[in-house]
């Protein structure tokens, strides 16, 4: 619950500077074991995860993403799924590399300004993207 207290805790701090840039963009890190959804879907790889922590703190990760996305409108607050990046999570079996995995989220910072939007270049809702 570490990631969760941090982004907690970072993100305040950081809000002076993002309000002040012309298109403040957050980007969290979150998970396919982070959804309600997906880890109650009989069948899915999600659903079979037996670990506690992780799906939790993501789940939190997901559920801060949308407060903080619904108590700053001006902002595009977002969260990705890197996809499975080889991690000492998954003991280094994932498909890519972290370089890969750490490209969504470059990818949906520098989307801001390109995508539709309904003001400055913001998204007009939170969403969680996935890596594919």
């Amino acid at each position: 619950m570490l990631r969760t207290k941090l982004l907690w805790r970072v993100t305040p701090a950081f809000l002076p500077l993002l309000l002040r840039s012309a298109a403040p963009v957050i980007v969290n890190v979150s998970s396919g074991l982070g959804s309600m959804a997906r880890m109650t879907t009989p069948g899915s790889p999600a659903a079979a995860y037996r670990g506690v922590a992780h799906p939790a703190s993501k789940a939190a990760v997901n559920m801060l993403t949308i407060q903080y996305a619904k108590a700053f409108p001006q902002m595009r607050v977002n969260a990705v799924e890197l996809g499975y990046t080889a991690t000492g999570l998954n003991m280094f079996q994932g498909t890519q590399t972290v370089e890969q995995g750490a490209e969504i989220i470059v990818r949906t910072a520098r989307s801001a300004l390109s995508q539709s939007s309904n003001q400055r270049g913001m998204a007009p809702s939170p969403h969680i993207c996935d890596s594919s």
